[in-house]
Protein backbone atom coordinates (compact mmCIF):
# COMPACT_ATOMS: atom_id res chain seq x y z
CA UNK A 1 0.00 0.00 0.00
CA UNK A 2 2.63 2.21 0.96
CA UNK A 3 5.15 1.46 -2.48
CA UNK A 4 1.47 2.21 -4.11
CA UNK A 5 -0.09 5.53 -2.86
CA UNK A 6 2.48 6.48 -0.19
CA UNK A 7 4.75 8.87 -1.84
CA UNK A 8 1.12 10.95 -1.69
CA UNK A 9 -0.25 10.11 1.03
CA UNK A 10 0.43 10.04 5.13
CA UNK A 11 0.29 7.20 7.92
CA UNK A 12 -1.08 8.28 11.19
CA UNK A 13 0.86 5.88 13.73
CA UNK A 14 -1.34 6.02 16.98
CA UNK A 15 0.74 2.83 18.22
CA UNK A 16 3.00 0.72 16.99
CA UNK A 17 5.27 -2.30 18.78
CA UNK A 18 8.71 -1.45 19.64
CA UNK A 19 9.14 -4.48 21.64
CA UNK A 20 13.46 -5.61 21.71
CA UNK A 21 12.28 -9.16 21.06
CA UNK A 22 10.43 -8.55 17.88
CA UNK A 23 12.57 -10.63 15.28
CA UNK A 24 15.18 -8.50 12.94
CA UNK A 25 13.22 -9.10 9.57
CA UNK A 26 9.88 -8.44 11.32
CA UNK A 27 11.71 -4.97 12.12
CA UNK A 28 12.83 -4.91 8.98
CA UNK A 29 9.96 -5.24 6.81
CA UNK A 30 7.59 -2.79 9.45
CA UNK A 31 10.64 -0.03 8.69
CA UNK A 32 10.71 -0.19 5.16
CA UNK A 33 6.83 -0.48 4.47
CA UNK A 34 5.97 2.69 6.81
CA UNK A 35 8.97 4.61 5.23
CA UNK A 36 7.53 4.24 1.97
CA UNK A 37 4.96 7.07 3.13
CA UNK A 38 5.31 10.99 2.29
CA UNK A 39 4.64 11.72 5.78
CA UNK A 40 3.88 9.98 9.35
CA UNK A 41 2.22 11.11 11.73
CA UNK A 42 2.77 11.14 15.54
CA UNK A 43 0.78 12.65 18.65
CA UNK A 44 3.48 13.44 20.97
CA UNK A 45 7.58 13.47 20.44
CA UNK A 46 8.17 11.19 22.83
CA UNK A 47 6.35 8.20 20.66
CA UNK A 48 8.08 9.66 17.54
CA UNK A 49 11.53 9.24 19.08
CA UNK A 50 11.06 5.97 19.96
CA UNK A 51 9.41 4.82 16.81
CA UNK A 52 12.41 6.43 14.84
CA UNK A 53 15.12 4.80 16.54
CA UNK A 54 13.73 1.44 17.01
CA UNK A 55 12.98 0.90 12.84
CA UNK A 56 15.24 1.19 9.98
CA UNK A 57 14.60 3.37 7.22
CA UNK A 58 12.67 6.18 8.97
CA UNK A 59 13.26 9.93 8.39
CA UNK A 60 12.73 12.17 10.99
CA UNK A 61 12.07 14.72 8.26
CA UNK A 62 9.11 13.29 7.33
CA UNK A 63 7.98 13.03 10.34
CA UNK A 64 4.98 15.67 12.06
CA UNK A 65 3.35 15.76 15.67
CA UNK A 66 -0.84 16.16 15.24
CA UNK A 67 -3.47 16.34 18.39
CA UNK A 68 -5.04 12.67 18.57
CA UNK A 69 -8.34 14.43 18.40
CA UNK A 70 -7.76 16.51 15.19
CA UNK A 71 -8.74 13.36 13.43
CA UNK A 72 -11.91 12.99 15.03
CA UNK A 73 -15.63 13.89 15.55
CA UNK A 74 -18.18 13.94 17.62
CA UNK A 75 -20.75 10.90 17.89
CA UNK A 76 -23.38 12.07 20.12
CA UNK A 77 -24.62 15.83 19.73
CA UNK A 78 -26.34 16.31 23.17
CA UNK A 79 -25.66 17.96 26.14
CA UNK A 80 -24.58 16.36 29.36
CA UNK A 81 -27.85 16.52 30.87
CA UNK A 82 -29.39 14.85 27.99
CA UNK A 83 -26.54 11.80 28.08
CA UNK A 84 -27.34 11.04 31.78
CA UNK A 85 -31.05 10.98 31.24
CA UNK A 86 -30.26 8.74 28.34
CA UNK A 87 -28.03 6.36 30.98
CA UNK A 88 -30.55 6.89 33.65
CA UNK A 89 -27.98 8.65 35.67
CA UNK A 90 -29.44 10.75 38.22
CA UNK A 91 -28.46 14.41 37.88
CA UNK A 92 -26.53 15.08 41.37
CA UNK A 93 -24.33 17.40 42.58
CA UNK A 94 -21.42 15.47 42.85
CA UNK A 95 -18.16 14.42 40.21
CA UNK A 96 -19.10 11.28 37.90
CA UNK A 97 -15.26 10.44 37.55
CA UNK A 98 -15.56 7.61 34.38
CA UNK A 99 -13.53 4.96 33.21
CA UNK A 100 -14.10 3.50 29.89
CA UNK A 101 -12.60 1.12 27.18
CA UNK A 102 -11.85 -2.57 26.82
CA UNK A 103 -11.05 -3.83 30.05
CA UNK A 104 -7.42 -5.71 30.63
CA UNK A 105 -4.55 -5.42 33.38
CA UNK A 106 -2.66 -2.91 31.59
CA UNK A 107 -5.72 -0.51 32.06
CA UNK A 108 -5.26 -0.16 35.75
CA UNK A 109 -8.94 -0.10 36.25
CA UNK A 110 -8.42 -1.79 39.35
CA UNK A 111 -6.59 0.53 40.75
CA UNK A 112 -8.62 3.19 40.50
CA UNK A 113 -11.41 1.19 42.27
CA UNK A 114 -9.25 0.37 44.95
CA UNK A 115 -8.06 3.73 45.04
CA UNK A 116 -12.07 5.66 45.07
CA UNK A 117 -12.85 6.65 49.01
CA UNK A 118 -15.89 5.06 50.90
CA UNK A 119 -18.91 6.62 50.89
CA UNK A 120 -18.16 8.81 54.09
CA UNK A 121 -14.77 10.45 52.11
CA UNK A 122 -16.16 10.97 48.97
CA UNK A 123 -18.64 13.28 46.70
CA UNK A 124 -18.02 11.60 43.61
CA UNK A 125 -19.17 8.41 42.05
CA UNK A 126 -17.21 6.36 39.75
CA UNK A 127 -17.88 4.91 36.95
CA UNK A 128 -16.27 1.74 35.00
CA UNK A 129 -17.59 0.68 32.25
CA UNK A 130 -16.74 -1.25 28.97
CA UNK A 131 -15.96 -4.87 28.46
CA UNK A 132 -13.12 -7.48 28.04
CA UNK A 133 -11.56 -8.88 24.84
CA UNK A 134 -12.69 -12.16 24.26
CA UNK A 135 -9.38 -13.58 26.19
CA UNK A 136 -8.69 -15.15 29.21
CA UNK A 137 -7.02 -12.02 30.63
CA UNK A 138 -10.20 -10.15 29.44
CA UNK A 139 -12.41 -12.38 31.24
CA UNK A 140 -10.18 -12.68 34.52
CA UNK A 141 -9.95 -8.66 34.73
CA UNK A 142 -13.99 -8.30 34.12
CA UNK A 143 -14.51 -10.98 37.22
CA UNK A 144 -11.75 -8.97 39.23
CA UNK A 145 -13.07 -5.53 38.40
CA UNK A 146 -17.06 -6.60 39.25
CA UNK A 147 -15.82 -8.15 42.57
CA UNK A 148 -13.68 -5.01 43.25
CA UNK A 149 -17.34 -2.89 42.40
CA UNK A 150 -19.49 -4.19 44.93
CA UNK A 151 -17.19 -3.25 47.76
CA UNK A 152 -17.66 0.55 47.20
CA UNK A 153 -21.05 1.80 47.52
CA UNK A 154 -20.55 4.37 44.86
CA UNK A 155 -18.33 2.52 42.64
CA UNK A 156 -20.51 1.13 39.57
CA UNK A 157 -18.72 -1.45 37.03
CA UNK A 158 -20.83 -1.66 34.07
CA UNK A 159 -19.84 -4.71 31.42
CA UNK A 160 -21.50 -3.45 28.01
CA UNK A 161 -20.21 -3.56 24.70
CA UNK A 162 -20.47 0.13 23.08
CA UNK A 163 -20.53 1.18 19.59
CA UNK A 164 -19.53 4.68 19.20
CA UNK A 165 -22.50 6.65 19.97
CA UNK A 166 -23.12 5.00 23.43
CA UNK A 167 -19.04 5.70 24.13
CA UNK A 168 -19.08 9.72 23.37
CA UNK A 169 -22.74 9.64 25.32
CA UNK A 170 -20.90 8.11 28.56
CA UNK A 171 -18.12 10.28 28.14
CA UNK A 172 -19.93 13.90 27.57
CA UNK A 173 -22.21 12.26 30.79
CA UNK A 174 -18.91 12.49 33.14
CA UNK A 175 -17.67 15.29 34.42
CA UNK A 176 -13.57 13.76 34.59
CA UNK A 177 -11.80 10.78 32.56
CA UNK A 178 -9.83 8.73 34.28
CA UNK A 179 -7.38 6.81 32.66
CA UNK A 180 -4.68 4.63 35.05
CA UNK A 181 -3.06 3.24 32.31
CA UNK A 182 0.55 1.63 33.35
CA UNK A 183 1.74 2.12 29.53
CA UNK A 184 0.41 4.22 26.29
CA UNK A 185 1.83 5.65 23.48
CA UNK A 186 -1.45 7.75 22.25
CA UNK A 187 -5.05 7.17 23.87
CA UNK A 188 -7.80 7.49 21.67
CA UNK A 189 -9.78 7.55 25.02
CA UNK A 190 -7.96 10.36 26.31
CA UNK A 191 -8.12 12.44 22.73
CA UNK A 192 -12.15 11.95 22.59
CA UNK A 193 -12.92 12.91 26.11
CA UNK A 194 -10.64 16.37 24.95
CA UNK A 195 -12.85 17.04 22.31
CA UNK A 196 -15.99 17.15 24.83
CA UNK A 197 -13.87 19.11 27.01
CA UNK A 198 -13.56 17.15 29.50
CA UNK A 199 -11.04 17.00 32.75
CA UNK A 200 -8.30 14.18 32.40
CA UNK A 201 -7.09 12.22 35.05
CA UNK A 202 -3.86 10.66 33.91
CA UNK A 203 -1.12 8.21 35.02
CA UNK A 204 2.05 10.36 35.06
CA UNK A 205 3.79 8.87 31.66
CA UNK A 206 6.05 10.96 29.24
CA UNK A 207 3.40 10.73 26.38
CA UNK A 208 0.08 11.86 28.92
CA UNK A 209 2.21 14.50 30.06
CA UNK A 210 3.50 15.96 26.18
CA UNK A 211 -0.12 15.45 25.41
CA UNK A 212 -2.25 16.87 27.77
CA UNK A 213 -0.15 18.84 29.90
CA UNK A 214 -3.15 20.32 32.03
CA UNK A 215 -5.01 17.24 32.79
CA UNK A 216 -4.46 16.15 36.40
CA UNK A 217 -1.29 13.47 37.05
CA UNK A 218 -0.72 10.89 39.41
CA UNK A 219 1.61 8.10 40.09
CA UNK A 220 0.61 6.02 42.59
CA UNK A 221 -2.64 4.55 44.24
CA UNK A 222 -2.32 6.67 47.23
CA UNK A 223 -1.63 9.67 44.87
CA UNK A 224 -4.71 9.03 43.17
CA UNK A 225 -6.84 8.49 46.42
CA UNK A 226 -5.78 12.21 47.10
CA UNK A 227 -7.15 12.85 43.90
CA UNK A 228 -10.72 11.67 44.38
CA UNK A 229 -10.58 13.57 48.03
CA UNK A 230 -10.54 16.66 46.30
CA UNK A 231 -13.71 18.97 45.90
CA UNK A 232 -15.35 19.41 42.34
CA UNK A 233 -14.17 22.28 39.94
Amino acid sequence: MGLIAGRWGEIIIHEISTDSRMPTAVRFVRGFSISCFRKMVFHSGVHLDEVISFYPFLKRRRACIADHHRFMQRNFPGTQAQARADLSIPTFSESLILCIGFWNQSKGFEEAIKAFPTKEQSGSMLYVVGAPKNDAEGKVCAENLIALGTLKSRVMVLQKDLDDEEFDRWIQAADMVLLPYRAISSSGVAARASLYGKKLILRDLPTFKEEYPEAVFFKTEKELSRIFMRPKS
